[in-house]
């Protein structure tokens, strides 16, 4: 399994005052410490070249190479110019990966236990996607496709989803890029999403595109808790897109909860 996730900084920022770097370092954490990963797993981040010079510039990414087995690599590419660009990231094409299973996460969402039972080895064109919420609202999939028709349907995250590479997952890839690019000066509030979700539903409906659609447990996934249950696998600390205070705070409440628990007698 690949495990990866994106990080970026967008032009009007410096990456030392990017709090989305001290996410990664806090995601980065969990998932070595609680996901159960194998030698034969990898963790792959998605930079920009600015965030990537800036945490070379740390002890961090080194250290972490010392304590783990876990084969750990960086992808650089451009610095996005936008919001859109930046999140679109994430259904970049990693080449060479075929045959792979891919998991991405976003940063404000933190592993709690392993995750080797629930995301299975995938074959090419099999995605695995999490139950979230109702696909006929705005963050889904509203106005996009006919509101009858989603009524009833629950929607999905584009926070986190597992992968195999193939025609098909590429194309779905770029149906969400070239529709979420066309308004990337005025972008939808969960930016990409809502064409993740239309795409899902076509797929689903009218057999729009040649992948074969899997779900995630419903239950091994949180949002904004402290308290891990039994069934816990994953935590989101959701907030605003885009806006690295609304996630980091929760983030580091969990880290230093995690800590004291850890360090109780």
């Amino acid at each position: 399994m690949i495990a990866y996730t994106v990080l970026f900084t967008l032009p009007n920022k410096k990456p030392e005052e990017n709090r989305y770097v001290e996410l990664f370092k806090i995601w980065f954490t969990f998932l070595l410490k609680n996901g159960g990963l194998k030698e034969s797993d990898k963790i792959v981040i998605i930079v920009d070249t600015e965030t990537l010079h800036h945490l070379q510039t740390q002890i961090i990414p080194s250290f972490y190479r010392k304590l783990s087995n876990i084969h750990f690599h960086c992808i650089p590419v451009p610095q996005p110019q936008n919001l859109t660009e930046g999140m679109l990231l994430r259904y970049t094409n990693m080449a060479g990966n075929d045959g792979d299973t891919l998991l991405y996460l976003d940063l404000d969402i933190l592993v709690v236990k392993s995750l080797q039972y629930d995301i299975p080895l995938l074959h090419p064109n099999q995605l695995m996607v999490m139950p979230e919420g109702k696909m006929a609202h705005p963050l889904y999939a509203a106005n996009l496709v006919n509101a009858d028709e989603i009524r009833d349907m629950c929607g999905f995250s584009s926070g986190s989803f597992a992968f195999c590479y193939g025609e098909g997952i590429q194309e779905f890839f770029n149906k969400i890029k070239q529709e979420a690019l066309e308004i990337k000066d005025n972008p939808r509030y969960t930016v990409d999403q809502p064409f993740f979700n239309k795409w899902l539903f076509l797929t689903i409906n009218t057999s729009a595109l040649p992948i074969h659609i899997m779900l995630m447990r419903y239950n091994m996934i949180e949002q904004n808790v402290y308290e891990v249950k039994e069934e816990t696998v994953l935590i989101n600390y959701a907030g605003d897109p885009g806006v690295d205070s609304s996630h980091y705070q929760k983030v580091l409440t969990m880290l230093c909860l995690e800590y004291f628990s850890s360090a109780a007698p």
